[in-house]
């Protein structure tokens, strides 16, 4: 009978224990990555709800500041089923997030009464009854109380951004965690905001109206004739000052029907500009250039976009509102006739900042919108009577005239009244014939620009 070899032996139980040494760490290294990818997908969770809560509590900080300046039972109607459906979903994000060991009564009360409250004081003004004094105090208290807490969850998102914010679900470890690594645990955090609400009684580029354009017809171009491929790619190559090549690319089938070309310039900058097929007119340009440092101003900015305008037979244009980002300037221009201005004829274009060069044109709102004379509606109020109809809170700045698209897509001639309330700019339009209030924007004006919510 043989012996086995002792060295042998040897080996093969090395063999085998390295074998249950690999297996046993293929398994836990699998139950780490599991373990892993589950926690990812749980902070992926987290932080959808969390931004999502962010979003719905500045849209009822939003509409609670159109809501206190509002004089018209339709638009208070509108904005509190806004406040309820975004009150509602922020509700249901915050329950979302790992902070049921934290007592955030306050806040969650907050959320479910600020619905509540605007709804029935919407329901009261439909009913012809007067809002009182008290009643518009206690929607202004709930509009302090909403822009803390935007200011506050704003704060925790860049936080977030900056990798400085965790969901860590556990009060103990976690917690030690992230204080040894110095980042804000989320339940910590909300744990701060509930004490904002401590004293919670019980019971906010382009310019304005910009989403009116999707499914018009041309106004136009109603009763031009198409142009050929040829004959829109030399339209082309003028408006981007005849570049060394430009190349078809396609069609667009978009409710403005387009022929599509790119341009190279000898500065190697590329470029991508749409004609529309019925008329010849530039709809859209675009060119890619990297703008390191500002040179001009935004008033020269401003006058090189209207130079443009000018050049390529818009008349009688108004700057109105604008931003900066990038370095490059975006300025919405609007027709204006008989010193009323026509925001559904909209403009933009873009003006690089270190040379004043135009980088982007866009005109499909003119191209739906535009008609050379406009038949002028009735005017039955005077400024004053239309001055009337708005809330005694508002400070006016300035008044004029403006036709505004609706939501329908049909336009109405209003009073545009510009005015201040609680560090807030406003813009109030008052329909000119029937005396109602048909829209309320909010003016964010910075040095980078001027933006309406």
């Amino acid at each position: 009978m043989d012996i086995p070899n002792k060295n042998s032996s040897i080996k093969y139980f090395l063999l085998l224990v390295t074998l249950l040494l690999l297996i046993t760490g293929g398994v836990a290294i699998a139950k780490y990555r599991t373990g892993e990818n589950l926690e990812r997908q749980l902070n992926d969770v987290y932080t959808r709800s969390f931004l999502q809560l962010v979003d719905c509590v500045n849209d009822i900080d939003t509409s609670l500041s159109k809501g206190i300046v509002s004089n018209s039972p339709t638009v208070l109607n509108d904005l509190s089923n806004e406040i309820y459906r975004k009150a509602t979903f922020a509700q249901a994000n915050l329950g979302e997030l790992p902070i049921s060991h934290i007592e955030i009564d306050n806040t969650a009360k907050f959320l479910s009464q600020v619905g509540d409250y605007t709804y029935s004081l919407a329901q009261k003004s439909l009913r012809g009854e007067t809002i009182s004094t008290k009643e518009k105090d206690q929607m202004e208290n709930l509009s302090k109380y909403a822009s803390t807490l935007t200011d506050t969850l704003y704060s925790l998102q860049n936080e977030l951004y900056s990798g400085n914010l965790s969901f860590n679900i556990s009060k103990s470890a976690n917690e030690a965690i992230a204080k040894e690594n110095k980042t804000l645990d989320i339940g910590s955090s909300m744990e701060d905001i509930e004490k904002d609400f401590e004293e919670y009684p019980a019971l906010i580029y382009d310019g304005p109206f910009s989403d009116h354009i999707n499914k018009m017809s041309s106004k136009l171009l109603k009763n031009s004739n198409n142009v050929t491929r040829a004959h829109a790619q030399s339209i082309a190559s003028e408006f981007l000052g005849n570049p060394e090549k430009i190349t078809f690319r396609g069609e667009g089938n978009a409710n403005i029907k387009t022929y599509i070309f790119s341009a190279t310039a000898s500065s190697n900058d590329d470029a991508y500009i749409e004609i529309t097929k019925q008329g010849g007119r530039v709809l859209y340009m675009l060119k890619n250039r990297n703008v390191v440092k500002r040179e001009i101003s935004i008033n020269d900015a401003i006058k090189k976009g209207a130079e443009t305008l000018k050049k390529h037979k818009f008349y009688s244009m108004k700057e109105s509102y604008w931003e900066i980002g990038n370095n490059i300037a975006t300025i919405n221009y609007a027709y204006v006739q008989d010193n009323i201005v026509m925001y559904p004829d909209l403009v933009k274009v873009k003006v690089a900042l270190d040379n004043g060069e135009i980088l982007g044109f866009e005109c499909q709102g003119y191209i739906m919108a535009h008609q050379d004379e406009r038949l002028i509606g009735n005017i039955n109020l005077t400024i004053d009577e239309a001055k009337a109809k708005i809330s005694g809170n508002i400070e006016i700045v300035s008044q004029g005239m403006a036709y505004i698209p609706k939501d329908d897509k049909t336009e109405v001639l209003c009073y545009e009244f510009k005015g201040k309330f609680n560090d807030k700019t406003y813009l109030i339009y008052v329909n000119a014939e029937t005396g109602n209030e048909e829209k309320i924007l909010i003016l964010v004006e910075s040095q980078e620009g001027t933006l309406t919510i």
